[in-house]
């Protein structure tokens, strides 16, 4: 008996949208995860508030396997042998157990793993900055913590960091000194040993010493 699967096709369509869902909220749970991390106040529980942020991620992993697995299975009652004695349900029951049984641990996720990665960081670095040690790459100037930026002298709001030498700078200041100098925009740094002219492709957000900027105006 041949069986039609239009239907089952079309769920399948449905179905291959979430795969998009799942990776746009685990992003999301690193992200509220930051968040939460860069306004936690002493008396916050942090460490029991990113398990449950961690629990949620491993249940969209375990959610995502789920349905990766129902539609690997699905696909294989299709290609069935249509004289086969078993019923699409066995058949598709028994597929599904079997592709269960061999569900990769959730904590071995590359996107769990990037966030206990970015947590544990994180972390650390609330330690450090309740210590008054900063642990993060910042710019240090004769060994002493600067937050301005050397070109425009000012406390820097959104720091850009050279992928070459690893100073940083403002963004708006350094891309107008990029386009005044062109080719002969060096790093403003005194002493620099970089020779290379500054290229906006070379800049990179510096997002710990961003938050460890606001950090430190928050507690003044």
């Amino acid at each position: 008996m041949s069986h039609s699967f239009a239907l089952v096709d079309d769920a399948v369509r449905s179905v291959n949208t979430m795969d998009d869902y799942f990776n746009v909220g685990m992003d999301i749970c690193t992200d509220i995860g930051l968040e939460f991390m860069e306004n936690a106040k002493p008396e916050d529980d942090t460490s029991s508030c990113i398990h449950k942020f961690k629990d949620v991620m491993i249940k969209l992993v375990n959610m995502n396997n789920e349905v990766q697995a129902l539609k690997t299975a699905v696909e294989e009652v299709k290609a069935r042998d249509p004289e086969s004695n078993e019923t699409l349900a066995e058949v598709l029951e028994a597929r599904l157990a079997v592709l269960k049984s061999n569900f990769a641990d959730a904590q071995y996720h590359e996107k769990v793993k990037e966030f206990q990665e970015k947590m544990s960081k994180a972390m650390k670095q609330e330690s450090s900055s309740k210590s008054g040690l900063g642990e993060m790459e910042i710019e240090v100037s004769q060994g002493t913590l600067t937050f301005k930026c050397p070109y425009t002298g000012k406390v820097m709001e959104c720091p850009m960091r050279n992928k070459h030498c690893g100073h940083s700078y403002e963004r708006d200041g350094i891309l107008q000194y990029i386009k005044q100098r062109q080719k002969k925009a060096k790093c403003p740094v005194v002493g620099c040993a970089n020779e290379k002219p500054i290229v906006q492709e070379d800049l990179v957000e510096n997002r710990e010493l961003k938050r460890y900027i606001e950090r430190k105006i928050k507690s003044q």
